[in-house]
């Protein structure tokens, strides 16, 4: 019997144009075409139990990868792919990746465990690190924003990273969206940035560890601190532990930021794109917000016309046609 495909990523899924013709007159079609970040609360309990949740990765449906033999997890030397692209082939990760709640400030060491407050003043962030007092916190979405993940080879892929899923060890390939190495330095310099994904920290982890070479990334949030809502996992700005007027999000999903659209930067989605230079265009857009002048990041956003009130929109009307449909 085949193994589950393991569901320890959170992704969108691949437009593909004949699904979304298709996807205006059927309702699974257009629940298979919409960007989404969702899972159902009643099958992720049932993918829980075998030790992982479900993930997206495109329209074509995937066949379920084969975990590797477990027997032998040494770490082997950095190779490099067909295109000569150096590859990590494997990483070690470490016993506390398994814990919940891991708040990751600035690397693998001195690992914080996440806040979690018993009262109703909710702060999933600590203190802004020495350094960062004072600024205005941008918080970053990963898959399909900063990355590319796939269960299956692709030619082209940055890190190979290993994860272990009930004793099988499964090869997520990585690929880093065009010059995102720049537009991390870059945030790094005017920011606090903090990355929100909702995919598992045994995952996502290992990826951040590769991914932040200038060290610029303060916090690291993962699904477990994500919002709930309408089976649908949010990233909730009013709970980050910043004042609302000086937090947003970029990410590519519209459920991700439905709470607060108005604090978000609404990006495309990313797969495999090598002419894609969304990252490096958003720079002196974001320069400009980081800059003190700026008191309050909604008002910003709403005059410059970029935030994801009209993407949430489109969303809501999308969910209440569902709801509509579902009653009758």
């Amino acid at each position: 019997m085949s193994q589950p495909t393991p569901s320890f990523v959170t992704q969108v899924q691949r437009p593909d144009n004949n699904q979304n013709q298709a996807a205006t007159n059927n309702n699974t079609q257009r629940t298979a075409t919409t960007d989404t970040v969702t899972r159902s609360k009643n099958t992720a309990e049932d993918d829980d139990e075998d030790g992982c949740c479900a993930c997206f990765f495109g329209s074509k449906k995937k066949s379920s990868p084969q975990p590797q033999n477990n027997n032998n997890n040494k770490p082997q030397q950095t190779v490099a792919n067909n295109n000569g692209t150096p590859v990590i082939s494997k990483i070690a990760i470490p016993s506390d990746r398994e814990q919940i709640g891991v708040n990751s400030p600035r690397g693998v060491d001195a690992r914080p465990k996440s806040v979690k407050p018993s009262n109703s003043k909710i702060s999933l962030l600590g203190p802004q690190l020495k350094g960062r007092e004072g600024r205005k916190c941008l918080v970053l979405d990963l898959d399909e924003t900063l990355v590319h993940s796939s269960f299956q080879p692709v030619d082209k892929y940055d890190f190979l990273i290993p994860v272990e899923i009930e004793g099988n060890v499964y090869q997520v390939y990585v690929a880093k969206r065009p010059h995102v190495d720049e537009f991390l330095k870059r945030m790094g310099e005017v920011y606090e940035v903090v990355i929100f994904t909702a995919s598992l920290s045994k995952y996502a982890d290992p990826v951040l560890d590769l991914l932040d070479i200038h060290k610029v990334i303060d916090y690291r949030l993962f699904r477990e601190h994500c919002t709930c809502l309408n089976d649908i996992y949010v990233k909730d700005m009013s709970i980050m532990g910043r004042p609302i007027e000086s937090v947003f999000i970029i990410d590519n999903s519209p459920h991700a930021y439905s709470l607060q659209p108005e604090n978000a930067f609404p990006c495309t989605s990313w797969f495999d794109d090598y002419e894609d230079n969304e990252l490096l265009e958003f720079v002196p857009i974001l320069q400009q917000i980081a800059n003190p002048a700026v008191k309050n990041i909604i008002t910003e956003l709403d005059r410059l016309k970029l935030n994801g009130c009209g993407k949430v929109d489109s969303f809501s009307q999308y969910t209440s046609d569902e709801t509509s449909e579902d009653s009758t």
